[in-house]
């Protein structure tokens, strides 16, 4: 599952750009537009973690016929050629009712009409020879949780904070702990 999130995860954000260009037909010069819907912080292992901008962070919200809903969120930054993507999930079962002050829990169940959160954390390198590439998965406990801190329909904005310990599915034993997270007017 966590290798299906990291190809999904990559993959909307590299389909994302981050400016557009549009010829001013007056001087025939490209003028650069950029949208920016937010910014994702957080930090990784007490290390800040600060992603801005289209191509960066990506949001996406999903309802389904019976109004359930998943909210995905993904974040990247690269610090000298290591790169460190996070994203999570947040599952509810009735988006109508999504407020601010609710709370989405790892190990939660949506039968039960529980928040859920899924959080994953990936590192990997960008520089030859070195074969850094991490895939963890957040700890399925109440320490892993995600807020809804604001939410603008009008605008479609989402705004909250989340923190989860991410531990290698592979079975090294390492784990990452993500404290800290926020996530700044998201457009859904």
């Amino acid at each position: 599952m966590a290798t299906a999130l990291l190809l999904s995860g990559s993959m909307l954000l590299s389909s994302t750009s981050c400016k557009k260009e549009e010829k001013n037909e007056d001087s025939k010069t490209p003028v650069i537009i950029t949208d920016e819907p937010g910014k994702v912080t957080a930090k990784i292992d007490g290390v800040p973690f600060s992603s801005k901008g289209f191509f960066a962070v990506n949001s996406q919200l999903k309802i389904n016929s019976d109004n359930s809903y998943r909210i995905n969120i993904g974040a990247e930054a690269e610090v000298n050629g290591i790169e460190d993507l996070i994203t999570f999930s947040l599952f509810g079962t009735d988006f109508n009712v999504l407020k601010a002050g609710d709370v989405f829990v790892a190990g939660a169940n949506l039968n039960n009409d529980e928040n859920v959160f899924d959080g994953d954390f990936y590192r990997r390198s960008r520089i030859p020879g070195n074969n850094l590439d991490i895939i963890s998965d957040s700890e399925q406990n109440a320490n892993s949780t995600g807020t809804i801190t604001a939410i603008d329909r009008v605008n479609r904005l989402i705004t909250g904070t989340f923190e989860f310990k991410a531990i290698d599915i592979f079975g090294s034993g390492e784990s990452y702990l993500i404290t800290d997270g926020t996530f700044f007017e998201l457009s859904y």
